[in-house]
């Protein structure tokens, strides 16, 4: 290979870009992701070795189309003028035959942290720290359903084999009731 100019400068960002590159994240200490383990808790893996916890939303339903009416949102009170409450339905999206229990959604245990916030939407791993361990308050609705669907994608990707599954085959979340 001859060098010029232009195979230089490709070579030179070629390995710029192999150093800058992350290197393999440590996996996260669980108190970072889950300060209060339960044995009811299910973990599901997240980018740069993290994690997230979930607790199962029973639904006593007794058939896979079947459902129950709720209330969501709350009339008057300070944000009376913009959150009303409407009537919609809920139904869990898996079983499990042995418990014989209806239905269930899961619901992240925790608030999203600003780590794995940044584990799903940053180019490079975080290092956990104490600063990171707060909960995101800084997006939008429209931020939370675009990285749920980031981390549906992910896990569907990445770790197929942990979620739960409907008839064999591997659940999802949906990031909103209304999508």
């Amino acid at each position: 290979m001859t060098l010029t100019p232009s195979t230089l400068s490709r070579g030179l960002a070629l390995a710029l870009l192999v150093q800058i590159s992350p290197v393999q994240a440590e996996p996260w200490a669980e108190k970072t992701y889950n300060p209060k383990p339960d044995s009811e808790d299910i973990v599901l893996p997240m980018p740069c070795e993290g994690s997230m916890v979930f607790r199962r939303v029973e639904i006593p339903v007794s058939g896979p189309l079947d459902d129950i009416p709720i209330t969501l949102g709350e009339d008057g009170g300070e944000w009376g003028f913009v959150e009303h409450s409407y009537p919609t339905f809920i139904a869990g999206s898996f079983t499990e035959p042995q418990k014989n229990k209806g239905r269930y959604y899961l619901m992240a245990k925790y608030e999203l942290t600003a780590l794995q916030y940044q584990a799903l939407t940053s180019g490079s791993c975080p290092a956990p720290s104490r600063k990171l361990s707060v909960p995101e308050t800084s997006i939008s609705w429209f931020d939370a359903v675009n990285l749920a669907d980031k981390y549906n994608q992910w896990l569907r990707t990445n770790a197929l084999d942990k979620l739960p599954k409907e008839d064999g085959n591997p659940g999802f979340f949906t990031p909103t009731d209304r999508s």
